[in-house]
């Protein structure tokens, strides 16, 4: 999971880096951007489904769904149709929450609930707010003659930091969670 994590920010550095080349590099960056995207959120989602949901009876129906949707997700991308981008990202949405919800509600204890689903919904609830901050550029708004927000703390920035952020917290919350799963975890562990 790690080391897809590494793809995924290596291709957006890349895409960063070398987009304003021209019309056609940026294209291109963007799509490999976009997959290596995909890729990491539906590996994570494997790992995640592999951990928890492994003795459930949907668990081959999920991970033949996970499989079937990035596929689709990566073939939708490189068709660059803004409309079939919108229907990866939809379509990847829903079937996070219906497995999300799934596990929630109908597989997950108490303590599963603590390690892993209450930290979760918290760091997105972050980043969902500094998605936020990036769609209406609250900062660039707020602070129009000034030089040091518009440069160094823009609302990109600051969606930024909360996405790696979310990363890094979904990354530990999957360690707690396999230690959970093999009895090792301890309260010193996840403090």
């Amino acid at each position: 999971m790690t080391f897809v994590i590494a793809i995924s920010f290596s291709a957006t550095t890349a895409y960063l880096v070398f987009y304003p080349i021209d019309l056609q590099v940026k294209e291109r960056l963007e799509a490999l951007n976009l997959s290596a995207i995909y890729l990491m959120v539906y590996s994570i989602t494997f790992v995640f489904v592999m951990i928890q949901l492994q003795k459930t009876p949907l668990f081959y129906t999920i991970v033949v769904s996970l499989c079937v949707f990035l596929v689709a997700c990566i073939v939708l991308v490189y068709l660059k149709n803004k409309t079939g981008r919108s229907v990866a990202v939809w379509g990847t949405l829903s079937l996070l929450v219906l497995i999300e919800s799934y596990d929630f509600f109908g597989n997950s204890g108490p303590r599963q609930k603590e390690v892993f689903h209450y930290n979760i919904l918290l760091e997105l609830s972050f980043f969902v707010i500094s998605v936020l901050f990036y769609l209406f550029q609250i900062p660039e708004r707020c602070c129009i003659n000034r030089k040091c927000p518009s440069l160094y703390f823009n609302s990109y920035i600051i969606m930024v930091f909360f996405y790696v952020n979310f990363i890094y917290e979904i990354q530990n919350c999957m360690v707690y969670l396999i230690k959970l799963e093999e009895g090792s975890l301890s309260e010193k562990d996840q403090s």
